[in-house]
C-alpha cells in the first residue's frame, strides 16, 4: 500500500471538503419553498416521528417509529400503514427503528425544530461522512491492485466525486431522508473495517471486533438491507474458509449481532401492539412491495437510468475501452479477479431492490445502494488504464458531474405548488383559533399535515353524514374543524376550504383564502361548502372586518365576488358566519317505497340526513318547526337510525316538507 504524507492527507481532505462544499451550495440553492419534491412524504414522516418521540414518554413508545403525538387529542386516529397500541399510540412496522432514532437524537441534543432545513442538515452530515468513508475505502481497495500513489489518489478523488455528484446522492443524500441514508454509513464502515480484520492474523484487536459487532448490528437496525449485506458477509467467510480463529470469530460476530438486530426490533414490537399485529402488519407490507407486485421491470431499470444515468454511461465505456484494448485487457481483467469478492459484497445487497421491486420504484433513496458498484468499476478502470489515460477519465468525470448538474436543477423531482402559500396561510389562521379542536380532513392524511397542525388529524371525511358519524357520537363538546382541499403529490395537501362547528360561540364557521390574481371575482370552494351555504341562503362574507356581496354561487364550487374588491383582498383570510340557531336543515332527498322525498307515505314522519348541521340544531330537543312561508308544526319526536333522523310531527298535512324544502326549528 503506498504511504500516504501529512501534507497529501490534508490537501485531498482538503479537496473532498471543496467538492462538498460545492455540492452544498448546489441543493441549497435548488431548495425553494412551496415546492413539491419526490419522496418528501419520507422526510416529512421522519420529522413527525422525531416530534412523536419527544412527545411521548419512553415507556409508551419504547423508542419505536410512533406516529402519533403527544396530546390526548392525538391518540386513536389511524394514519397510513401502521398499527396502534392499547393507548392509541399508532405505530410504523415497515422500517426498522434506528433509522428514526438517530435522527431523533440529533434533534434533541441539538434543540433543534423539527423542520425540513435542519433534516437536510442532518443528512448533509451523514453524506459527508459517507463521502470520507467512501474515500477511505477505494483507497484501501485501489490499493489492492496497484501501488501507484498517483493512480491510487487520483482514483480516491474520482470516486468521492461519483459519490456526491450523483443524482440520487444530491436528492437522498439531501433535502430527502429515509433509512436508506443513514444505512450507508453503517455499510460502507462495515466494509471498511472487514477488511482491516480480514488481514489479522491472529484475534487479537478486541475494539476492532466490537466495533465490526457494532455496525453489523446497526446496518440491520437501519435498514433491511443490512440482513442480505450480513448474510453476504457470511458467504464470503465460508468462501474464504472457516479454519481460522479469525474468520470463526468474524462469523459468531456477524451471526450474533444479526440475531440482536432481529430481537431489538421484534422485543419491542411485540410488547406494544402484540405478536398477531406485528405479524399480520410486516406480512401485508412485505407482500405490497415485493418482487410478486405487478408493476414492471422496466421502470426499476428506468430508475437506476434516471439515478446514475451519466456514470453508467460513463462505466460501460470503460469497460468496453478496457476489454477492446490488448494492452489494457489482461491487466484488468487481472485486477477484476483481485477484487472479485468486493464486487460480489457491493452486488449483493442491491438485490434487496428485486426482492422490493416496487418500493425501490416508487422511493429512489432504495437505489441509492447501487453508487458504490458503479464507483468500483470504475476503480478498477482507473487501475487498469495507467496514468496516460487518467486525465481523460478525469475530464470524463467531470463531464458526468456537470451533466448530473443540470439535470438536478431541471429535474422534474422538484416542481412548484402555486396553491401551497394560500393553503398554509389559511392553516396558520385555523391553528391560531382553533389549535384545541379536533381536526377532520376530506382526503389521506401524512405528515406533512401533522406537522403543519402539530396536530392529530382524521383522514378521508368526505361529506358530512361521516363526518356526524364520528364527531357527534365521540366529540360532542370538542370545537370540530373539517378540513376541505385536495391531496397533492408526495403526502402533500392543498387546502382551500374549512367548515368549523364552533360549539362555544354556538356557529359554523366556513373559512377560506381568497387567492393571489384571482380572476373576475372567482373563488373556487369545496362542494359541501357550496351545499351549506346555499341550504342557508348566504349572500356576504367577511373579509378584514368588512362584509363583501357575494353575487353568485355557481353550483360548480365558485362564488362570484366584485372583481375590484376580490382583487384588492387577495390573500385574506374571509369568513362566513351561520348561527346554530338560524341553520335551515333541508329534508332528506330520499324515495322508496316508504318515503317519497323524505316524507313518509303513511304518516306525519319527516326524514333528516344524519349529518353535523342537523345534529347541531336537534341538540337542544326542539319543539317546533317552522317551514319557509313560517308556518309551524308540533314536533313529537326525535329518532336516529344510523344515516337517518327521524321526526314525528302532530300535524297530518306535511307534504310542503318535501325536498328540497328547508325549515329552522326552535
Amino acid at each position: 500500500m503506498p504511504k500516504i504524507s501529512k501534507k497529501e492527507y490534508f490537501l485531498f481532505l482538503f479537496l473532498i471538503i471543496l467538492i462538498f462544499s460545492i455540492s452544498i451550495f448546489v441543493r441549497t440553492s435548488n431548495l425553494k419553498p412551496y415546492s413539491n419534491i419526490t419522496n418528501i412524504d419520507a422526510s416529512y414522516h421522519v420529522l413527525l416521528t422525531i416530534d412523536a418521540l419527544k412527545e411521548n414518554s419512553i415507556k409508551d413508545h419504547l423508542f419505536l417509529p410512533i406516529v402519533s403525538l403527544g396530546s390526548v387529542e392525538d391518540k386513536y386516529i389511524s394514519w397510513g400503514a401502521t398499527v396502534s397500541d392499547k393507548k392509541g399510540n399508532y405505530f410504523y412496522t415497515s422500517f426498522p427503528q434506528l433509522g428514526f432514532i438517530i435522527p431523533y437524537l440529533f434533534f434533541s441534543l441539538l434543540g433543534l425544530n423539527t423542520t425540513i432545513i435542519n433534516l437536510m442538515y442532518f443528512n448533509l452530515i451523514i453524506h459527508f461522512i459517507c463521502s470520507i468513508l467512501v474515500a477511505i475505502l477505494c483507497f484501501l481497495l485501489i490499493s489492492k491492485i496497484t501501488n501507484n500513489k498517483k493512480l491510487c489518489l487520483y482514483g480516491v478523488i474520482i470516486a468521492v466525486t461519483v459519490y456526491i455528484f450523483n443524482l440520487e446522492s444530491l436528492f437522498s443524500h439531501g433535502v430527502i431522508y429515509w433509512s436508506q441514508s443513514l444505512f450507508q454509513v453503517f455499510w460502507i464502515s462495515q466494509l471498511i473495517v472487514i477488511n482491516y480484520l480480514l488481514k489479522l492474523k491472529s484475534g487479537n484487536n478486541v475494539y476492532m471486533y466490537l466495533l465490526f459487532f457494532f455496525l453489523s448490528f446497526c446496518a440491520p437496525a437501519t435498514e433491511w438491507t443490512g440482513y442480505l449485506s450480513n448474510f453476504i458477509f457470511l458467504i464470503c467467510l465460508f468462501f474464504l474458509g472457516i479454519k481460522s480463529k479469525n474468520n470463526l470469530t468474524l462469523l459468531s460476530i456477524i451471526i450474533s449481532s444479526t440475531l440482536l438486530a432481529v430481537a431489538s426490533f421484534l422485543i419491542p414490537f411485540w410488547i406494544a401492539i402484540g405478536p398477531k399485529a406485528l405479524i399480520n402488519t410486516l406480512e401485508s407490507r412485505f407482500f405490497a412491495r415485493n418482487i410478486a407486485n405487478s408493476i414492471g421491470w422496466r421502470y426499476l431499470f428506468e430508475g437506476y437510468w434516471e439515478s446514475f444515468g451519466p456514470y453508467l454511461i460513463l462505466t460501460g465505456l470503460i469497460v468496453l475501452f478496457c476489454l477492446l484494448n490488448r494492452n489494457i485487457r489482461p491487466d484488468f481483467l487481472s485486477n477484476f479477479k483481485k477484487l472479485k469478492i468486493w464486487f460480489f459484497l457491493f452486488l449483493f445487497p442491491i438485490f434487496e431492490n428485486v426482492i422490493m421491486k416496487q418500493h425501490a420504484i416508487i422511493y429512489s433513496f432504495d437505489r441509492l445502494k447501487l453508487a458504490l458498484l458503479i464507483i468500483l468499476i470504475i476503480l478498477v478502470g482507473v487501475a487498469s488504464v495507467k496514468s496516460i489515460y487518467i486525465k481523460k477519465i478525469s475530464i470524463l468525470i467531470v463531464l458526468s458531474a456537470v451533466v448530473t448538474l443540470v439535470q438536478f436543477y431541471n429535474s422534474h423531482r422538484v416542481w412548484e405548488e402555486k396553491d401551497l402559500a394560500a393553503s398554509e396561510t389559511l392553516i396558520e389562521y385555523i391553528n391560531s383559533k382553533y389549535h384545541n379542536a379536533v381536526f377532520y380532513n376530506n382526503g389521506d392524511v401524512r405528515g406533512y399535515a401533522n406537522l403543519l397542525l402539530h396536530r392529530g388529524v382524521y383522514e378521508k371525511i368526505q361529506d358530512r353524514k361521516k363526518l356526524a358519524d364520528d364527531a357527534v357520537q365521540v366529540y360532542k363538546d370538542k370545537n370540530i374543524v373539517w378540513l376541505l382541499g385536495k391531496s397533492l403529490k408526495n403526502g402533500l395537501f392543498s387546502w382551500g376550504n374549512a367548515i368549523i362547528y364552533d360549539r362555544n360561540q354556538g356557529e359554523i364557521i366556513i373559512v377560506g383564502i381568497i387567492p393571489k390574481n384571482v380572476i373576475e371575482g372567482a373563488i373556487l370552494i369545496d362542494n359541501n361548502v357550496v351545499n351549506l351555504m346555499t341550504d342557508n341562503n348566504v349572500s356576504s362574507l367577511e373579509v378584514n372586518n368588512k362584509i363583501l356581496p357575494i353575487y353568485r354561487i355557481a353550483p360548480q364550487g365558485i362564488i362570484h365576488l366584485d372583481s375590484k374588491l376580490a382583487r384588492k383582498n387577495e390573500n385574506s383570510i374571509f369568513k362566513i358566519s351561520i348561527p346554530f340557531k338560524d341553520l335551515n336543515i333541508t329534508t332528506a332527498d330520499f324515495t322508496d317505497s316508504n318515503w317519497y322525498l323524505g316524507v313518509h307515505r303513511n304518516n306525519s314522519t319527516i326524514l333528516l340526513e344524519n349529518n353535523m348541521e342537523t345534529n347541531q340544531v336537534l341538540e337542544k330537543k326542539p319543539t317546533i318547526l317552522i317551514d319557509r312561508q313560517g308556518k309551524e308544526y308540533h314536533i313529537l319526536n326525535i329518532s336516529i337510525n344510523g344515516p337517518w333522523i327521524q321526526l314525528s310531527l302532530k300535524e297530518k298535512d306535511i307534504q310542503k316538507l318535501i325536498f328540497p324544502n328547508s325549515f329552522t326549528v326552535k
